[in-house]
């Protein structure tokens, strides 16, 4: 499996706001490391590709409110019948941050891309909203660009029950209409443990 996380602070609602205020030099550089980092996320997903077409997996993070999702590489990887795109607040992995002396956990939504349904069943969990959080600024959030050990946890654990998935030949698909499920039985008959009439 091939994780990418390519950098994200080009991409950031904050550093746009900046646009406004930090002068034409500063916008200069900006625009001219955005482009760099663009182009380095055109690369990742072109390594995606070559994962899927490899018949293997890939991971691809990046936070929720990231301009990057819009960004024309990332949107043709999620029209991709195989692209899932899932939710996950890291508090509920275990992601915390430090403001005067006082230690609590840090929400990050962030937004999960895969084409391995264990690994995003794993990534789902949203904060319930039971405690407070800490925000990520004022350089806060480069601390919180090493995963807590809760996320590699769930990321592994998905990874193990992708491979046993695919060991016995258990296939997860997207929620399926009956109207699509009639297609596939029409194009690809029942399996033969389907008996009953009502299937």
């Amino acid at each position: 499996m091939l994780i990418g996380s390519p950098p994200c602070t080009k991409f950031s609602n904050l550093q746009n706001l900046n646009l406004a205020f930090r002068g034409p030099e500063w916008e200069k550089k900006f625009r001219a490391d955005r482009k760099r980092d663009e182009e380095h996320l055109r690369f990742c997903c072109q390594l995606y590709r070559m994962q899927r077409a490899l018949g293997r997996y890939y991971l691809h993070e990046h936070p929720a409110s990231a301009t990057s999702w819009e960004v024309d590489c990332m949107a043709a990887l999620l029209g991709e019948e195989d692209t899932i795109r899932v939710r996950a607040d890291q508090c509920q992995y275990g992601l915390v941050s430090t403001k005067g002396g006082v230690t609590l956990p840090a929400k990050k939504p962030t937004d999960f891309v895969t084409n391995a349904s264990a690994i995003a069943e794993k990534l789902r969990l949203r904060c319930p909203g039971n405690h407070q959080h800490i925000h990520l600024d004022e350089g806060r959030a480069k601390a919180a660009e090493q995963y807590p050990a809760g996320l590699v946890k769930a990321i592994c654990e998905g990874l193990k029950a992708q491979l046993r998935r695919d060991s016995t030949g258990t296939v997860k698909t997207r929620p399926l209409s009956s109207v699509q499920l009639e297609q596939i039985m029409h194009d690809f008959g029942c399996p033969a443990h389907w008996v009953d009439q009502q299937h």
